[in-house]
C-alpha cells in the first residue's frame, strides 16, 4: 500500500493556506458532485460553510471547519468519491463530526441559507439545466457550470 499522506497534506495545505477556506474549490465540488453526494452530505458541508463565515465562531472551530471542508474538497480520499453509494461516506463522517462540534453556532439564519441552497441544488429545474448555466453561490456571486 502506498503512503499518500504527504501528497494529501500538500494538497490540503494548498487549499487552506492561513486557515482560509477555498471558496471556489468548495463551490466547484458542490456543483460537480451535488447529485452524487446527496442532500445529507451537502447539508453538513453547507452548514460548515456558512458557520465558517460567522464572526462569532472561535478561530479553533474555524480551523476545524477548514480541515473538514478541505477534506471534502480534496480529490484524495480514504474512499474515492467516484465510488457509487460509498464514495462520500468518509466525507459525511468527517462533516457530521465537525457539524456536531459547531452546532451551537447554527443560527436560524444560517439554517435558512442552507435550506435555500439545498432547494436550489436539488430542485427539478436545477437538475434539468445542468449544462451551460450558472450556480448562484452566495449573495449574488455566481460560478459558471462547465
Amino acid at each position: 500500500m502506498v503512503d499518500n499522506s504527504y501528497e494529501k497534506e500538500t494538497e490540503i495545505n494548498q487549499i487552506n493556506q492561513d486557515d482560509k477556506l477555498d471558496q471556489k474549490g468548495f463551490w466547484r465540488k458542490v456543483k460537480r458532485f451535488a447529485q452524487m453526494a446527496g442532500q445529507q452530505v451537502l447539508e453538513k458541508a453547507l452548514i460548515l460553510y456558512y458557520v465558517y463565515q460567522s464572526d462569532q465562531i472561535p478561530k479553533r472551530y474555524k480551523v476545524m471547519i477548514v480541515g473538514a471542508l478541505g477534506y471534502f474538497i480534496t480529490t484524495l480520499d480514504a474512499v474515492p468519491d467516484i465510488m457509487p453509494m460509498v464514495g462520500f461516506a468518509d466525507d459525511l463522517g468527517i462533516l457530521m463530526a465537525i457539524a456536531g462540534a459547531v452546532a451551537s453556532w447554527v443560527s436560524p439564519d444560517i439554517q435558512q441559507k442552507v435550506d435555500d441552497k439545498l432547494a436550489q441544488l436539488f430542485s427539478k429545474e436545477s437538475n434539468d439545466q445542468q449544462n451551460n448555466e450558472t450556480l448562484e453561490i452566495d449573495e449574488g456571486s455566481k460560478l459558471e457550470r462547465k
